[in-house]
């Protein structure tokens, strides 16, 4: 091989060192390997990097070297090493990447490719809301496409900011906080779901010790002192559990004690507002076996024969494994001396791959199938599945973040199969998560046997049974995108409707906009009405509101922007209407708000069929619902016809203005909601109102309007209460119930539909 070209008077012997330590390694794991390759990628970077320095003075080259020394501590292959090596010279040097391609291969080339692509994101803009979202959005969408097809890419990445997050002690005070919070936010969450466990620990003290240096210098000392304080009890527990185990046919692999990671003690003094006083299980000892899943079960049985188990301390991994696969059964006893001492219990191979994660599934001999490492692919699945899907930069940054963070629920499936989801999740997460049309066709839900609405939020160790609906091909409700919390639910669900009907998608935006406003405890029609949405849409880049339902389907519009929007327009609405007249009495009333607009949008007909085209009101004074007789008055010069009960006494005042029509409910009138306003017989008791009006919200019926008034009893000094309510149904059948119960209610003698008292006849001319 050519003589090292080098014209620098630096000292390489550092770095020849740290090589030839990184080379005795591999060729130890894989005797095989091709070592003049291995040397030729080292003396290409030494070449390139030569006069180079780091902010501390020393040569850049072991800045590589020690990521690809973090890459061996992964046992990762030859092509990664030879990548670590390698992952800065396209980008500081004058090598290009059609010069490590015809040297190292594709695989070389595409891993410093993508890490030269990693290099030019600037991540902390993205996640603490700085500007230059959308071209670094589109470079961090790259990076995890990239990464599901090669993880090892992310790997190395990883190991880089390791390596930089240990020599950040040169680094002025701003920029060594703002790493640090970049590393916070985004490479921490990546290495725990790949499963790096010792990475990860690494990473979050060395954050912590960065962030919040006097608290981490606090209770580092703390810390030391207390495990020094019980150095010897906890060494009497390690020697009692080993022969206890050894007596017992227990082959131990190891078994040590340790103090949690700095890190994890100072997050659980935060959350739960204490000391380090108030942490009872600083001390841990890890038992390490050489045995199977079940000889752990053992070891737990025996370790409880001795120490006193706190059992709602008691989390079993092995059965239910976290997302990132981690196995391990927890369980907290009172040791020597009356101390909480932590017992982790796990085989040599789950410590392998708590230490090692995405790593241990590692194939030297070929390319990662993505496939066969279980525990990470429901995660990339959805990484892959987001990017396949037509949706913007930014919001696949912000649904690969949310995938990120937060906890995790561990449920069960009928069969046992543990399936974990964020934490929140309801019965139609887990339906989604088994299988897409599974998740479209859920109807309903049993939790541990016994029915649950599908919002209930699931919580560890919950057996899930979907019930689905009869037909082939159900199709997912728009209320579905309110109760989901998995950002891979959420994108099916969209996915679905972004291929359905145009009114599909109108039908579903609609629903959900309403379902999100009652949710609030608002009105729907007031909010909704078209006039206030004729100046939404001013505000917002479409050309109609069945536009605007459709982008709300398919996820493109932000549902609480717009709720917010609709507020603020109705409250100025409001507030530019009549004002009460100085001396008029106050009154407590709320009146109809109008519904109008398209009479088909309404769930209207011409008698006969015909579908109704002309803009239509259903009138306030008699409130009709599906299920009542009507007629309608077309008034020519306000060009609307209006729509009355047949009972209603001003129908025949619309009439003197206008010509009848018959019209009719039609059969298309689902997931719609009508005003209705009932009248309320009873007798005036305190908290009777409260009884009527509490009836109608556990029930989820809106209130859309009220008006109360009191007269003298008869028979005593008493007074008879009337009050009319404005309740939004479905049709008269659900207007019928809720008049039956209300009717129940004690002291209540009547309830009936309010209707406006019959016009005053004019007196004849000449009277």
């Amino acid at each position: 091989m050519a003589p090292r070209s080098v014209s620098s008077n630096i000292d390489y012997y550092e770095a020849d060192s740290l090589f030839n330590d990184i080379s005795n390694r591999l060729r130890s794991r894989m005797p095989r390997f091709d070592e003049d390759r291995l040397r030729n990628a080292y003396e290409l970077a030494i070449s390139a990097h030569d006069g180079q320095l780091r902010k501390d003075g020393s040569p850049y080259i072991l800045h590589p070297l020690e990521v690809a020394e973090i890459c061996m501590d992964l046992e990762m292959d030859a092509d990664s090493i030879i990548a670590a090596i390698l992952h800065d010279v396209v980008e500081d040097t004058s090598v290009r990447l059609n010069q490590i391609r015809q040297l190292f291969g594709n695989d070389v080339a595409n891993m410093v490719d993508s890490l030269t692509k990693i290099k030019k994101i600037d991540f902390f803009a993205r996640f603490t809301g700085r500007n230059k979202a959308s071209n670094q959005a589109r470079n961090l969408q790259k990076l995890f496409v990239a990464m599901t097809n090669d993880y090892r890419v992310i790997v190395i990445k990883i190991a880089d900011r390791l390596h930089n997050m240990k020599t950040l002690g040169s680094m002025p005070d701003h920029k060594r906080i703002r790493i640090s919070r970049e590393t916070l936010e985004f490479y921490i969450p990546i290495a725990r779901r790949l499963g790096l466990g010792t990475v990860t620990s690494e990473l979050e003290d060395l954050v912590f010790q960065y962030l919040y240096p006097e608290e981490y210098a606090t209770l580092k000392k703390q810390v030391s002192t207390y495990f020094h304080e019980h150095e010897q009890k906890i060494q009497e527990m390690v020697n009692t559990t080993r022969s206890l185990l050894e007596k017992n046919g227990i082959k131990v692999a190891s078994i040590y004690g340790r103090s949690k990671h700095l890190w994890s003690i100072h997050q659980k003094m935060e959350v739960q507002g204490v000391g380090i006083d108030g942490i009872y299980d600083l001390l841990a000892i890890r038992i390490v076996i050489a045995g199977v899943e079940l000889d752990c079960y053992r070891v737990l049985g025996l370790v409880h024969s001795r120490w006193q188990p706190i059992f709602e301390r008691f989390r079993d991994f092995v059965a239910s494994p976290k997302e990132n696969g981690y196995q391990t059964l927890h369980t907290t006893v009172i040791g020597p001396g009356g101390s909480w001492v932590e017992c982790q219990i796990r085989t040599e191979n789950m410590d392998y791959e708590s230490r090692q994660g995405i790593a241990a599934h590692w194939s030297y001999k070929e390319k990662p199938q993505l496939a066969r490492i279980v525990k990470d692919e429901s995660w990339l699945e959805f990484i892959r599945e987001l990017s396949e899907d037509d949706v913007n930069s930014e919001e696949f940054v912000a649904r690969t973040r949310e995938s990120l963070h937060g906890d995790q629920v561990l449920v069960l499936s009928p069969r046992g199969e543990v399936v974990n989801l964020p934490a929140g999740a309801t019965p139609v997460d887990f339906a989604y998560y088994i299988h897409t049309n599974l998740g479209h066709s859920i109807r309903g839900a049993k939790v541990n046997g016994n029915h649950v609405p599908l919002n209930y939020e699931l919580r560890n160790g919950d057996v899930v049974e979907v019930i689905k609906a009869r037909e082939d091909n159900a199709a997912p409700r728009p209320e579905f995108l309110m109760m989901v919390k998995s950002p891979k639910s959420m994108l099916k669900i969209r996915k679905y409707f972004k291929a359905a009907s145009r009114d599909e998608r109108i039908n579903a935006g609609r629903t959900l906009l309403r379902q999100l406003i009652t949710g609030q405890g608002l009105y729907p029609l007031n909010l909704m009405a078209n006039d206030k949405l004729a100046l939404l849409l001013k505000t917002m880049k479409v050309r109609s509101i069945d536009e605007m339902y459709q982008k709300i389907a398919i996820g493109e519009f932000d549902t609480s922007t717009i709720i917010a929007e609709l507020k603020k327009i109705h409250k100025l609405r409001v507030e530019q209407g009549p004002k009460q007249k100085s001396g008029e009495p106050e009154r407590q009333t709320r009146k109809v708000s109008l519904l109008s607009g398209v009479g088909y949008e309404l769930g209207l007909q011409l008698t006969g069929g015909q579908l109704m085209r002309n803009r239509a009101e259903i009138r306030s004074c008699c409130t009709p619902v599906p299920g009542d007789k009507l007629y309608g008055v077309h008034n020519r010069a306000d060009r609307i016809v209006y729509v009355h009960r047949l009972d209603c006494p001003k129908l025949q005042h619309d009439l003197r203005d206008g010509s009848l029509v018959e019209v009719e409910w039609s059969s298309q009138v689902e997931d719609k909601r009508y005003p209705a306003r009932i009248r309320v017989h009873s007798l005036n008791r305190v908290g009777l109102l409260f009884e009527v009006l509490r009836f109608l919200s556990e029930n989820r019926i809106n209130l859309g309007g009220a008006e109360f008034s009191s007269s003298p009893s008869a028979f005593a000094a008493d007074e008879m209460a009337t009050f009319d309510l404005t309740v939004e149904v479905a049709d008269v059948h659900e207007l019928k119930q809720v008049m039956e119960v209300i009717m129940k209610i004690e002291d209540v003698y009547g309830v009936d539909r309010a209707l406006p008292e019959e016009p005053a006849t004019e007196p004849e001319k000449g009277a």
